[in-house]
């Protein structure tokens, strides 16, 4: 689909009734959500898309911000006349949908699903105790101008803690990770460093579920207790087994989770 010009974005539609949307994290791709579109009730409609700069899509040189972002999202929405829809945003997909929130609002949308989100603020600073450290970010940077393939390793290793979760899964992430243009790599991680969502976070006036790997080191579970205790329509529910990715690392769990979410806003 054509969202902006010269600009198109790939994407999948699966089975029929209520519209789930996946959107990926940094560097992934809609193949993210593989064990999703496979495994959830065929009574739902799962759609998955690759984020400009990623996967199939289209790789243009632009600013890769959230807004940018936001806006091919609504397009895709707009373009196959979608309404109700549950919004499920991994990581940074997660600042993407609550930048679609924030920008218009929640007229096609139903409810919303953070997993592992990098939100409201992903950067430690004097004010806020739960993000990484700048240093690291700035580590980040260096690794991708210096070593990209290397680093993005050591990143798909480091996202799981579940040991179930083998090496060959690792390096079908990495795939995926090294499929992304080297712009929006560095594009959208500037956006990830310099983006605060705190002031809108109490605001998400639909239902709001937050689930959260336990063991995750890379979206920390006190930033999500923090939106928890900030928005009153927020639903936390915590995976034991998970670091950063428990749609992978407990996946019948996972699925049962979102599918009993889904189907709670049709009653």
């Amino acid at each position: 689909m054509e969202v902006a010009r010269g600009v198109k974005l790939y994407y999948e539609d699966w089975g029929a009734g209520p519209v789930v949307i996946f959107v990926h994290g940094w560097t992934l791709s809609h193949e993210f959500w593989s064990y999703q579109t496979l495994k959830l009730p065929p009574r739902m409609r799962t759609i998955m898309y690759d984020l400009r700069g990623h996967g199939m899509s289209d790789k243009p040189f632009s600013s890769y911000s959230y807004q940018e972002y936001a806006y091919d999202l609504l397009h895709l929405i707009v373009g196959l006349n979608l309404r109700n829809v549950t919004l499920v945003g991994y990581s940074m997909g997660a600042s993407i949908c609550t930048e679609y929130l924030r920008l218009f609002g929640t007229e096609r949308i139903a409810g919303f699903v953070s997993v592992g989100g990098a939100i409201p603020k992903y950067v430690k600073s004097p004010d806020w105790p739960y993000g990484l450290p700048p240093n690291t970010i700035q580590a980040w940077f260096d690794d991708l101008h210096r070593r990209r393939p290397e680093w993005q390793e050591e990143l798909s290793n480091h996202i799981f803690v579940n040991p179930t979760v083998g090496s060959a899964t690792k390096r079908w992430i990495w795939t995926i990770g090294m499929q992304s243009s080297f712009p929006a790599a560095v594009g959208s991680l500037i956006t990830l460093q310099n983006t605060d969502f705190r002031a809108f976070i109490p605001y998400i006036g639909i239902p709001f579920a937050l689930f959260q790997g336990a063991k995750d080191d890379i979206t920390l579970p006190e930033a999500t207790q923090w939106i928890h205790a900030h928005n009153p329509r927020s639903k936390l529910i915590m995976f034991e087994e998970s670091g950063h990715t428990p749609c992978i690392e407990e996946i019948d769990k996972f699925n049962a989770e979102l599918t009993k979410f889904v189907f709670s806003l049709t009653t």
